[in-house]
């Protein structure tokens, strides 16, 4: 008999692919020549306070590259995934969204509730009244918990929506924050070169903008070179700032989460 791949599986099948192609285009962004001219960032000097200072400085953004398309393709292509297995959940002819709302959404109504959480509690009880018991329990452990503005680690799949929504409308918010294990190449006042790494850690992140320390005294910037890191920015901070995450880390992370956790939960319950 000839075996038909779930859809919500090809889904996931192709974010994996985007993921791939994502790597390969966040190196060629960084540059794939033997020339500092080939790298979107540089090394820049200026005079403050009376000081020579040197800065990492960015010559190219991102946003004018395909990486945001690529990764754009790849959460559409998880989110979907998750919506094609919520429509295996239910009765054929029945596609109802993937619930992303909030921790006890089952619940019973909360006196002086807003508009915006009774019309989620609705669409719960719309959403799901078809699934298997069993389907609808594991459905609410899935659920995000309301989270504070402040926040250590957002919540995969409330991020994963959002920034679904926000694709629907205009570009994913990715910069390129620094570059990882920079290493600096040093023209010294004989003529030699001195390679430096720009921080004793060789996978230390060195952000945009950057004064570097410990320049050799009397060289002149000649080239420099590493790993960019690109990172997907949040509305959400903590006490050290704002919630940047990896870009390549956050899609493959959400990717396993829903292939190993939410698919392998749920797929007993699947209609045959």
């Amino acid at each position: 008999m000839l075996s038909i791949v779930p859809s919500y599986v090809a889904k996931l099948d192709r974010a994996q692919r985007h993921v791939d192609e994502l790597k390969e285009a966040i190196k060629a962004f960084g540059g794939t020549g033997t020339g500092a001219a080939s790298r979107p960032y540089t090394i820049t000097r200026s005079s403050e306070s009376r000081h020579t200072v040197h800065r990492l400085e960015f010559t190219r953004s991102v946003v004018n590259t395909d990486i945001p398309l690529i990764a754009a393709d790849a959460i559409y292509n998880l989110r979907s995934s998750l919506d094609h297995l919520m429509s295996a959940l239910s009765p054929a002819g029945r596609n109802p969204i993937f619930p992303i709302f909030f921790r006890g959404v089952a619940d019973q109504l909360v006196h002086g509730e807003n508009d915006q959480r009774i019309k989620l509690r609705e669409r719960w009880a719309s959403d799901t009244v078809h699934v298997a018991p069993q389907a609808a329990e594991f459905l609410k452990r899935l659920q995000p918990p309301d989270e504070p503005t402040h926040a250590e680690s957002p919540h995969a799949l409330r991020l994963l929506n959002q920034l679904s929504n926000k694709d629907r409308h205009t570009r994913l918010p990715l910069i390129a924050d620094g570059v990882e294990g920079l290493i600096i190449n040093w023209r010294m006042p004989d003529g030699q070169i001195q390679q430096a790494l720009a921080r004793p850690e060789a996978d230390h992140l060195i952000e945009a903008g950057a004064k570097l320390s410990n320049v050799p005294q009397g060289a002149e910037y000649d080239a420099c070179y590493g790993p960019v890191h690109i990172v997907i920015k949040t509305p959400l901070s903590n006490e050290h700032g704002a919630i940047n995450l990896p870009v390549i880390d956050f899609i493959s992370d959400t990717l396993s989460f829903i292939r190993d956790t939410v698919v392998s939960g749920l797929v007993p319950y699947v209609r045959p």
